[in-house]
């Protein structure tokens, strides 16, 4: 057997056999970006960091990261470092794999992402609001949740809480639109994204959403976030008939009425499929909203 090592790479040479197995050589990592990369992943799937968590969080990443990498590699050793300067010696595809989950390219966008200075325009949403969409159906009903926008380090989080469950999610910034994907425990989410350009402090933001009925059908729609001067804790959730506000004396509650009043202008779904074929295509003049166009 012959061994001839290249860059990153060894060649093995047997008598009547070659191959080459390329290692990806260890590189040093400061133990405050593992502390931070540890709790955003906590944050993101909402898991703690001991034994049961980190299996948890194994299978949502997936991949080759195993509950007993994030503890062996990772936890235990960040646990027993003296300060955040120290460093370990890991596998960056490892660390690259754990940053995409998050939504990265790899380990060094995270690392850069989060020394970049925080955007004003974000830094200018934390209060109390209220989300208004369309119910997903010809009746003319709008759905008012409680959100909360708040602060936390660099970043800014949203709180929608709706009449059954509440969606929580990252907000944020790019080419003069704020995202945010939001999740509920039971695993529903929706994403929204609403226009801002680069006004601090709006009063209101108009955007769209989509995401999946209580039938789980993929939904979409228009949207509006409006600022409340009351605390998040005194919003409450609230059905508005489009009906009944149009005559409203409130002016809010009008406009709304006026925003939301036609299905085909605020809400877009599927018809359900038969055989997902080319033939589940056929039939759209069917719908109440294409005849109304």
């Amino acid at each position: 057997m012959h061994l001839r090592k290249t860059g990153s790479c060894r060649s093995i040479a047997f008598d009547y056999l070659h191959f080459e197995v390329c290692v990806e050589m260890a590189k040093k990592f400061k133990v405050g970006h593992i502390r931070l990369l540890l709790n955003r992943l906590s944050e993101e799937t909402r898991e703690s960091l001991d034994h049961y968590g980190l299996g948890q969080i194994s299978r949502k990443v997936g991949g080759s990261i195993s509950r007993k990498y994030l503890y062996d590699s990772l936890v235990r050793p960040a646990e027993r470092a003296r300060n955040d300067e120290d460093k370990l010696s890991l596998a960056p595809n490892k660390m690259d794999e754990l940053a995409q989950f998050l939504g990265y390219n790899n380990f060094n966008a995270f690392h850069e992402a989060q020394n970049m200075p925080a955007d004003p325009i974000l830094l200018s949403l934390p209060g109390s609001y209220y989300s208004y969409v369309r119910k997903n159906s010809e009746r003319g009903m709008i759905f008012q949740s409680p959100v909360e926008i708040k602060r936390a380090g660099k970043r800014i989080y949203w709180l929608l809480k709706g009449p059954d469950a509440s969606f929580e999610g990252e907000v944020k910034m790019e080419h003069g639109c704020i995202f945010c994907l939001m999740k509920s425990t039971g695993g529903k989410s929706f994403y929204h994204i609403y226009k801002i350009g680069r006004r601090k402090v709006p009063a209101v933001l108009k955007g769209t959403f989509s995401g999946v009925s209580t039938a789980f059908d993929p939904i979409a729609g228009r949207c509006v976030l409006t600022r409340e001067t009351e605390t998040f804790d005194k919003l409450v959730n609230q059905k508005l008939s489009v009906e009944e506000i149009r005559g409203s004396g409130n002016v809010k509650l009008r406009k709304l009425a006026r925003y939301f009043e036609h299905y085909e202008r605020n809400n877009l779904r599927i018809e359900p499929p038969a055989g997902f074929d080319l033939d589940d295509l056929d039939g759209y003049e069917q719908w109440p909203e294409y005849r109304k166009l």
